[in-house]
């Protein structure tokens, strides 16, 4: 028996198939499962709505004067006191502001919620927490510059926004108990949040305190928490000299970027 395992294992090696290439093809049919997942979620509305109900169910219907359009039921409460009711330009989207409203989001949000699963780490959890403001606000104006054709901000929103959800994605890595802490998860965290602090201070914190002090004081948790997690973990400096200078090239670059670009 012994014998024919032997010879078994030595058949495994001369065909590729060694057991040390397992690991791989479980990160890679994890990594197919993820995009496909991602595509038929992205995809689905599209052939939903987009194909099915508008090449194949209504294709006959006329297209929307933008330019003249009007909408008189709007009540504009989500706008705030940029826009009140009456005859409102035309919007990508409408939606009032009523308790079939508030349920549609209650259930987008209990389906989102239903397939978070993890081993919480809850100073991370903390950190996470901290950043709901930011990407909420992200989120809400991305919304409404698409909604109302208004894009002079919009590349300067989308580079704090796509930075944003940089730093986050590593953050809820980290909220996973089971995942360790280390510098290569961090330094993206602090570095982004850098970056957030010195071009969000210099260009917008004198002009509304209030709504940016939502913003700065998460960028703030988002350089203290990670670094104690990796400090406390760390038996000697929680960064090498390598990665001092890599953090520090990245906040430069974000800086750049974000001050003299995307202005």
């Amino acid at each position: 028996m012994a014998s024919l395992m032997s010879v078994m294992e030595q058949g495994r090696r001369l065909m590729g198939m060694d057991s040390a290439l397992e690991p791989r093809v479980k990160t890679y049919q994890k990594m197919l499962c993820c995009v496909t997942a991602f595509l038929v979620i992205l995809l689905l509305p599209y052939i939903h709505i987009g194909i099915f109900h508008l090449k194949l169910w209504v294709p006959d219907k006329p297209a929307v004067d933008k330019e003249h359009c009007k909408c008189d039921c709007f009540d504009t409460v989500y706008k705030g006191s940029y826009e009140n009711p009456g005859n409102v330009k035309y919007k990508h989207m409408y939606f009032n502001t009523t308790q079939q409203t508030f349920k549609i989001w209650l259930l987008t949000l209990g389906f989102i919620l239903a397939f978070l699963r993890s081993r919480l780490r809850w100073t991370m959890f903390a950190v996470f927490i901290s950043d709901v403001f930011p990407h909420y606000y992200s989120w809400w104006m991305s919304f409404n510059y698409y909604n109302d054709d208004y894009y002079e901000q919009f590349y300067h929103q989308l580079f704090f926004s796509t930075t944003e959800l940089t730093a986050t994605v590593f953050v809820v890595k980290l909220c996973n108990s089971s995942i360790d802490v280390t510098s290569a998860k961090v330094v993206p965290i602090v570095s982004i949040s850098c970056v957030h602090l010195f071009v969000g201070g210099l260009d917008q914190f004198l002009f509304q305190k209030l709504r940016n002090l939502g913003f700065l004081l998460p960028d703030f948790i988002h350089v203290i928490i990670p670094t104690f997690e990796l400090y406390r973990r760390s038996s000697s400096h929680p960064f090498s000299m390598y990665q001092y200078v890599v953090l520090t090239l990245l906040i430069c670059i974000g800086v750049f970027i974000g001050n003299f670009i995307l202005v």
